[in-house]
Protein backbone atom coordinates (compact mmCIF):
# COMPACT_ATOMS: atom_id res chain seq x y z
CA UNK A 1 0.00 0.00 0.00
CA UNK A 2 0.94 3.64 -0.26
CA UNK A 3 1.94 4.24 3.36
CA UNK A 4 3.92 7.37 4.15
CA UNK A 5 7.44 6.92 5.53
CA UNK A 6 6.47 8.56 8.80
CA UNK A 7 3.71 5.98 9.26
CA UNK A 8 5.72 2.85 8.58
CA UNK A 9 7.08 2.45 12.12
CA UNK A 10 3.55 1.89 13.51
CA UNK A 11 1.42 0.17 10.85
CA UNK A 12 -2.34 0.40 11.19
CA UNK A 13 -4.34 -2.54 12.45
CA UNK A 14 -6.07 -2.87 9.09
CA UNK A 15 -4.50 -2.72 5.67
CA UNK A 16 -5.33 0.64 4.03
CA UNK A 17 -5.88 1.19 0.34
CA UNK A 18 -2.89 2.35 -1.60
CA UNK A 19 -3.63 6.07 -1.10
CA UNK A 20 -5.27 5.72 2.30
CA UNK A 21 -3.86 7.67 5.24
CA UNK A 22 -3.72 6.85 8.95
CA UNK A 23 -6.77 7.53 11.11
CA UNK A 24 -4.76 9.98 13.14
CA UNK A 25 -5.17 13.22 11.27
CA UNK A 26 -2.18 15.46 10.70
CA UNK A 27 -2.27 19.04 11.87
CA UNK A 28 -4.04 21.60 9.65
CA UNK A 29 -2.18 22.83 6.61
CA UNK A 30 0.54 25.15 7.81
CA UNK A 31 0.00 28.70 6.50
CA UNK A 32 3.74 29.40 6.44
CA UNK A 33 6.90 27.37 6.23
CA UNK A 34 9.55 27.91 8.87
CA UNK A 35 11.85 30.90 8.32
CA UNK A 36 15.59 30.98 8.64
CA UNK A 37 17.60 34.12 9.28
CA UNK A 38 20.31 32.98 6.91
CA UNK A 39 17.97 32.61 3.93
CA UNK A 40 18.49 34.70 0.83
CA UNK A 41 15.63 36.59 -0.79
CA UNK A 42 15.63 34.15 -3.70
CA UNK A 43 12.59 31.90 -3.62
CA UNK A 44 13.77 29.44 -6.26
CA UNK A 45 14.18 25.71 -5.83
CA UNK A 46 17.68 25.98 -4.41
CA UNK A 47 16.53 28.33 -1.64
CA UNK A 48 13.49 26.18 -1.01
CA UNK A 49 15.77 23.20 -0.45
CA UNK A 50 18.12 24.98 1.94
CA UNK A 51 15.46 26.70 4.03
CA UNK A 52 12.27 28.56 3.34
CA UNK A 53 12.74 32.30 2.78
CA UNK A 54 10.42 34.72 4.57
CA UNK A 55 7.00 34.66 2.94
CA UNK A 56 7.56 31.24 1.30
CA UNK A 57 4.21 29.57 1.89
CA UNK A 58 3.19 25.94 1.79
CA UNK A 59 1.59 26.66 -1.56
CA UNK A 60 4.95 27.93 -2.84
CA UNK A 61 6.59 24.74 -1.58
CA UNK A 62 4.01 22.56 -3.33
CA UNK A 63 4.65 24.46 -6.54
CA UNK A 64 8.39 23.87 -6.15
CA UNK A 65 7.92 20.13 -5.54
CA UNK A 66 5.64 19.90 -8.57
CA UNK A 67 8.23 21.62 -10.79
CA UNK A 68 10.94 19.32 -9.44
CA UNK A 69 8.86 16.25 -10.31
CA UNK A 70 7.90 17.58 -13.75
CA UNK A 71 10.99 16.35 -15.60
CA UNK A 72 9.72 17.07 -19.09
CA UNK A 73 8.49 20.51 -17.95
CA UNK A 74 5.15 20.19 -19.72
CA UNK A 75 3.14 21.44 -16.74
CA UNK A 76 1.70 17.99 -15.97
CA UNK A 77 2.90 14.95 -14.05
CA UNK A 78 2.72 11.79 -16.12
CA UNK A 79 2.57 8.30 -14.62
CA UNK A 80 6.33 7.94 -14.32
CA UNK A 81 6.83 11.38 -12.79
CA UNK A 82 4.03 10.93 -10.26
CA UNK A 83 5.39 7.53 -9.27
CA UNK A 84 8.50 9.25 -7.89
CA UNK A 85 6.26 11.16 -5.49
CA UNK A 86 4.19 8.07 -4.68
CA UNK A 87 7.34 6.13 -3.85
CA UNK A 88 8.45 8.87 -1.49
CA UNK A 89 5.25 8.60 0.51
CA UNK A 90 5.25 4.83 0.72
CA UNK A 91 4.03 3.17 -2.47
CA UNK A 92 6.04 0.03 -3.18
CA UNK A 93 3.77 -1.90 -5.53
CA UNK A 94 4.43 -3.32 -8.98
CA UNK A 95 4.25 -1.43 -12.25
CA UNK A 96 0.81 -2.90 -12.89
CA UNK A 97 -0.44 -1.88 -9.46
CA UNK A 98 0.89 1.64 -9.94
CA UNK A 99 -0.82 1.86 -13.33
CA UNK A 100 -4.13 1.05 -11.62
CA UNK A 101 -3.47 3.56 -8.84
CA UNK A 102 -2.54 6.32 -11.26
CA UNK A 103 -5.60 5.63 -13.39
CA UNK A 104 -7.78 6.04 -10.31
CA UNK A 105 -6.45 9.51 -9.46
CA UNK A 106 -5.92 10.64 -13.06
CA UNK A 107 -8.61 9.12 -15.29
CA UNK A 108 -7.63 11.07 -18.42
CA UNK A 109 -4.43 11.03 -20.46
CA UNK A 110 -3.42 14.61 -19.70
CA UNK A 111 -1.54 13.88 -16.50
CA UNK A 112 -1.81 15.48 -13.07
CA UNK A 113 -2.13 19.23 -13.09
CA UNK A 114 -0.56 21.49 -10.42
CA UNK A 115 -4.03 22.04 -8.98
CA UNK A 116 -4.75 18.31 -8.64
CA UNK A 117 -1.31 17.71 -7.17
CA UNK A 118 -1.93 20.33 -4.48
CA UNK A 119 -5.36 18.87 -3.81
CA UNK A 120 -3.89 15.41 -3.26
CA UNK A 121 -1.01 16.63 -1.11
CA UNK A 122 -3.35 18.72 1.06
CA UNK A 123 -6.10 16.09 1.32
CA UNK A 124 -6.20 14.57 4.82
CA UNK A 125 -8.99 12.12 3.91
CA UNK A 126 -8.60 8.48 2.97
CA UNK A 127 -8.61 9.51 -0.69
CA UNK A 128 -5.71 11.93 -0.35
CA UNK A 129 -1.97 11.66 0.12
CA UNK A 130 -1.33 14.36 2.69
CA UNK A 131 2.25 15.48 3.24
CA UNK A 132 3.44 17.65 6.07
CA UNK A 133 5.55 20.66 5.24
CA UNK A 134 8.64 18.90 6.59
CA UNK A 135 8.00 15.88 4.36
CA UNK A 136 7.57 18.14 1.33
CA UNK A 137 10.83 19.89 2.17
CA UNK A 138 12.60 16.53 2.45
CA UNK A 139 11.25 15.42 -0.93
CA UNK A 140 12.34 18.68 -2.53
CA UNK A 141 15.80 18.47 -0.98
CA UNK A 142 16.28 14.92 -2.25
CA UNK A 143 15.06 15.82 -5.74
CA UNK A 144 17.19 18.94 -6.06
CA UNK A 145 20.35 17.24 -7.46
CA UNK A 146 18.30 15.95 -10.40
CA UNK A 147 16.69 19.35 -10.88
CA UNK A 148 20.08 21.05 -10.90
CA UNK A 149 21.47 18.51 -13.39
CA UNK A 150 18.41 18.99 -15.59
CA UNK A 151 18.83 22.76 -15.57
CA UNK A 152 22.54 22.50 -16.31
CA UNK A 153 21.78 20.23 -19.27
CA UNK A 154 19.13 22.65 -20.52
CA UNK A 155 21.46 25.62 -20.09
CA UNK A 156 24.22 23.82 -21.97
CA UNK A 157 21.84 22.95 -24.81
CA UNK A 158 20.61 26.53 -24.99
CA UNK A 159 24.18 27.84 -25.04
CA UNK A 160 25.08 25.44 -27.83
CA UNK A 161 22.01 26.48 -29.82
CA UNK A 162 22.85 30.15 -29.31
CA UNK A 163 26.42 29.56 -30.45
CA UNK A 164 25.19 27.71 -33.53
CA UNK A 165 22.73 30.48 -34.32
CA UNK A 166 25.44 33.10 -33.90
CA UNK A 167 27.74 31.16 -36.20
CA UNK A 168 25.00 30.88 -38.80
CA UNK A 169 23.88 34.49 -38.48
CA UNK A 170 24.72 36.89 -41.30
CA UNK A 171 27.95 38.81 -40.63
CA UNK A 172 27.94 41.76 -43.07
CA UNK A 173 25.21 44.35 -43.62
CA UNK A 174 24.58 43.28 -47.24
CA UNK A 175 24.20 39.69 -46.06
CA UNK A 176 21.86 40.80 -43.26
CA UNK A 177 19.71 42.69 -45.74
CA UNK A 178 19.60 39.70 -48.09
CA UNK A 179 18.67 37.25 -45.32
CA UNK A 180 16.00 39.57 -43.93
CA UNK A 181 14.47 39.98 -47.38
CA UNK A 182 14.38 36.21 -47.79
CA UNK A 183 12.61 35.55 -44.49
CA UNK A 184 10.07 38.27 -45.30
CA UNK A 185 9.43 36.73 -48.73
CA UNK A 186 7.15 33.97 -47.52
CA UNK A 187 5.98 32.81 -50.93
CA UNK A 188 9.52 32.78 -52.32
CA UNK A 189 8.74 34.78 -55.44
CA UNK A 190 11.61 37.24 -54.86
CA UNK A 191 9.13 40.06 -54.28
CA UNK A 192 7.51 41.40 -51.12
CA UNK A 193 3.83 41.95 -51.67
CA UNK A 194 1.74 44.34 -49.61
CA UNK A 195 1.05 41.76 -46.88
CA UNK A 196 4.63 40.49 -46.68
CA UNK A 197 6.11 43.96 -46.38
CA UNK A 198 3.47 44.89 -43.79
CA UNK A 199 5.08 42.45 -41.41
CA UNK A 200 8.37 44.32 -41.75
CA UNK A 201 6.66 47.72 -41.47
CA UNK A 202 4.81 46.73 -38.30
CA UNK A 203 8.07 45.55 -36.75
CA UNK A 204 9.75 48.92 -37.34
CA UNK A 205 6.87 50.98 -36.00
CA UNK A 206 3.94 51.24 -38.44
CA UNK A 207 0.67 51.37 -36.47
CA UNK A 208 -1.94 52.32 -39.06
CA UNK A 209 -5.02 50.49 -40.29
CA UNK A 210 -5.13 48.29 -43.41
CA UNK A 211 -6.40 51.07 -45.66
CA UNK A 212 -3.69 53.44 -44.46
CA UNK A 213 -1.08 50.76 -45.02
CA UNK A 214 -2.16 50.25 -48.62
CA UNK A 215 -1.60 53.96 -49.22
CA UNK A 216 1.80 53.84 -47.51
CA UNK A 217 2.83 50.76 -49.49
CA UNK A 218 1.86 52.35 -52.81
CA UNK A 219 3.81 55.50 -51.89
CA UNK A 220 7.01 53.45 -51.69
CA UNK A 221 6.87 53.12 -55.48
CA UNK A 222 6.64 56.85 -56.19
CA UNK A 223 9.25 57.80 -58.79
CA UNK A 224 10.03 54.15 -59.58
CA UNK A 225 9.36 52.20 -62.73
CA UNK A 226 7.95 49.23 -60.78
CA UNK A 227 4.31 49.25 -59.70
CA UNK A 228 2.87 48.16 -56.33
CA UNK A 229 1.16 45.15 -57.92
CA UNK A 230 4.58 43.72 -58.81
CA UNK A 231 5.82 43.84 -55.23
CA UNK A 232 9.04 45.14 -53.69
CA UNK A 233 12.17 43.68 -55.25
CA UNK A 234 15.36 43.03 -53.33
CA UNK A 235 16.87 46.11 -54.94
CA UNK A 236 14.08 48.37 -53.66
CA UNK A 237 14.18 46.70 -50.24
CA UNK A 238 17.93 47.31 -50.01
CA UNK A 239 17.48 50.96 -50.92
CA UNK A 240 14.68 51.42 -48.38
CA UNK A 241 16.57 49.98 -45.39
CA UNK A 242 19.58 52.16 -46.29
CA UNK A 243 17.51 55.31 -46.84
CA UNK A 244 17.72 57.67 -43.83
CA UNK A 245 15.24 60.17 -45.28
CA UNK A 246 11.56 60.40 -44.33
CA UNK A 247 10.65 58.34 -47.37
CA UNK A 248 12.97 55.49 -46.38
CA UNK A 249 12.84 52.66 -43.82
CA UNK A 250 16.34 52.90 -42.43
CA UNK A 251 17.51 50.15 -40.05
CA UNK A 252 20.79 49.89 -38.20
CA UNK A 253 22.79 46.66 -38.41
CA UNK A 254 21.58 45.75 -34.94
CA UNK A 255 17.95 46.33 -35.93
CA UNK A 256 18.39 44.25 -39.06
CA UNK A 257 19.91 41.45 -37.01
CA UNK A 258 17.09 41.61 -34.45
CA UNK A 259 14.43 41.51 -37.16
CA UNK A 260 16.14 38.60 -38.89
CA UNK A 261 16.24 36.62 -35.62
CA UNK A 262 12.58 37.44 -34.90
CA UNK A 263 11.29 36.50 -38.35
CA UNK A 264 13.40 33.33 -38.50
CA UNK A 265 11.70 31.72 -35.51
Amino acid sequence: GLLKPSQQAEPPTTTPASWQQMDTQPPPVEPRVEQNANNSADSGLHTAVAAMPPGFSRDDLLNAVFRALDEDEDGRLNMQEMRVFAGRIGFDGSDGEWSDEFGAICPDDKGISPELFKQLANDTSDEGCYCTTDELRTILRDLFPKVRARRETTAAAEAAAAAAAAAAAPQSRPELVRRLFEVCDRDGDQRLNCREFRRFADAIGFEGEDQQWEVEYAALFDGRSERPEAGISFQIFSELVDDMSESGCYCTDEELSTLYAKFSR
